[in-house]
């Protein structure tokens, strides 16, 4: 019976590593994106993103004691959020006067911008595609 229950937990934490993964990723990164357009004196894209953060971490709290509405919720901020800073790197940024003394080089903004909104696009389809994840969301996990 104990080496079932041994094996039967190393499962689970497999089935979990994932959603982990993507959960604190997002966790850990995602707040830069709210910063940067606050440095950029960005206020409305700044706003707007922080409360995606901070409605993001509330759904990934839901998320982890197994609503599955929360990820429907979190691959929808996320691919909105995404959408939104491709339309800003391509339109807003490049009209974004350069002599206005800025805290952020305009070589980074693009960069970081660009990665992130990749990384939320990515991270926004695999929250509704992938199965490891749609399992954790079904039976719920720990993120540490």
């Amino acid at each position: 019976m104990l080496n079932v229950q041994r094996t039967r937990h190393s499962q689970e934490q497999e089935e979990v590593q994932l959603p982990r993964i993507v959960m604190m990723t997002y966790l850990a990164v995602g707040w830069t994106v709210p910063v940067l357009y606050f440095l950029l004196k960005r206020h409305a894209a700044g706003g707007l993103t922080a409360l995606a953060f901070i409605s993001s971490a509330a759904a990934i709290a839901g998320l982890c004691s197994g609503r599955q509405w929360c990820r429907f919720a979190i691959g929808i901020v996320w691919l909105a959020v995404a959408i939104q800073g491709v339309f800003f790197v391509l339109h807003i940024l490049p009209t974004l006067p350069t002599t206005e003394t800025s805290l952020v080089p305009p070589g980074f903004s693009k960069f970081w911008l660009g990665l992130t909104n990749l990384g939320g696009f990515v991270g926004g389809l695999m929250v509704f595609f992938h199965p490891k994840i749609r399992l954790a969301a079904r039976h719920g996990f720990r993120l540490w």
